[in-house]
């Protein structure tokens, strides 16, 4: 099976051009499946992103909050913005992403009115639902674009420019809705910084890991790696590096028959009551049982 990925540079910045054609415009109908762990990395790119969920739920993360999804909704988030997706199961999400150019050439009466208020604030991200009437709009003029621009390879352009200007003008009308953030060089660095680590953590999670271990994969020092979780995610890195883990555990328990001292011992875990105590925790039930009830045992 083909699997997908976001291709970023060491800002987080996605590289891959989303044109058609020599139109600054581009139409995905992306499948979070195809995404190891159904989870698209935190990136951010210069085009404006609208995305509808077709099936499925899909959590965002923006601004350090996990903004869930679901099959009916979308979700506008504006240029520049640091964003990741993570679908729970199954995950179907058409998308559109234009820069400001489709709309109007910049130094325009056009540019200065309808987009630098977008382009130059901290204007963030906004969900639509179906049940709000404006954004029940936003949607039916997003299922529209979407069909113009699945009909064929080479869309009437005219017709797209038409629908995503009718589009804009909602976009602005509430403009005053929208979630907003202040983001800045710091902020991007902080969130590089993140994912250098989590990606240490999962490629390093069996080990035994202090927090100066995960500090070191960043060049940061201990201070600073508090500061980017907690800023990120919320959490505390070693906080972090158990939920991982735990994951990955119950995985194992629920898909093999391994001992479940082993499972614990390979999720990186030293002590087997101090597994037990933090399993019960979080899934509220002990590792054996989850066990003894999954629905397949003889896996």
């Amino acid at each position: 099976m083909q699997t997908a990925e976001i291709i970023r540079d060491d800002s987080l910045r996605e590289l891959i051009p989303h044109k058609t054609g020599r139109a600054p415009f581009r139409y995905y109908e992306d499948d979070m499946t195809l995404f190891p762990g159904h989870t698209a990395d935190l990136h951010w790119h210069a085009e404006f992103e609208i995305t509808i969920v077709k099936k499925g739920l899909v959590l965002f993360q923006i601004d350090g909050r996990q903004i869930p999804v679901k099959e009916g909704e979308g979700i506008f988030i504006n240029s520049r913005i640091l964003h990741g997706l993570q679908a729970p199961g199954e995950g179907l999400i058409p998308t559109i992403l234009f820069t400001s150019d489709l709309l109007a050439a910049q130094g325009t009466f056009l540019y200065d009115t309808y987009l630098s208020c977008f382009l130059n604030s901290d204007i963030s991200w906004i969900k639509f639902s179906p049940d709000i009437p404006w954004q029940k709009q936003a949607l039916e003029a997003l299922n529209g674009i979407y069909r113009t621009a699945g009909e064929s390879s080479s869309p009437d352009e005219m017709e797209l420019h038409i629908r995503v200007c009718r589009l804009w003008q909602l976009l602005y009308s509430h403009r005053n809705e929208m979630n907003r953030t202040a983001p800045s060089r710091q902020s991007l660095r902080s969130h590089a910084r993140l994912e250098q680590m989590l990606q240490y953590m999962e490629d390093h999670y069996r080990e035994k890991l202090t927090l100066a271990d995960i500090a070191a994969s960043a060049s940061i020092s201990k201070s600073e790696a508090m500061r980017c979780f907690r800023e990120g995610l919320q959490v505390s890195p070693m906080a972090c590096l158990n939920e991982y883990r735990l994951s990955r555990a119950r995985d194992l328990l629920l898909e093999t028959n391994d001992p479940v001292t082993e499972i614990a011992l390979s999720a990186g875990f030293e002590s087997c009551s101090y597994f037990d105590r933090l399993f019960l925790r979080k899934y509220g039930v002990t590792p054996r049982a989850l066990r003894r009830d999954r629905p397949d045992r003889s896996i």
